[in-house]
């Protein structure tokens, strides 16, 4: 396993055969694969495109990218989509 760093200072992705399985955060293990989360919206509603409501979900897919929304997470309810971590809390 590897880091690898992201656009942001404090966020690097855990890299295994090179496929993203986690995200580290200001050196702590933030999220990983399969991990179940809490969604939660912005003080607007917006969770991302694709996702209109909150609630629990699993992180299916973690990806390489240009911005913060490295997280795909299917939702309970069948929606998915990729979002940011600060949407996410796991449980």
């Amino acid at each position: 396993m590897k880091l690898e760093p992201t656009i942001f200072a404090n966020i690097n992705l855990v890299i295994d055969d090179d496929i993203p399985i986690g995200v580290e955060i200001s050196g702590t293990l933030a999220f990983s694969l399969y991990d179940n989360v809490i969604v939660t919206p912005d003080s607007h509603g917006y969770i991302c495109p694709n996702v209109h409501q909150g609630g629990p979900g699993t992180i299916t897919e973690i990806r390489r990218d240009d911005t913060d929304h490295f997280f795909g997470v299917r939702m309970k309810t069948g929606e998915f989509g990729y979002m940011k971590s600060a949407r996410l809390s796991r449980i």
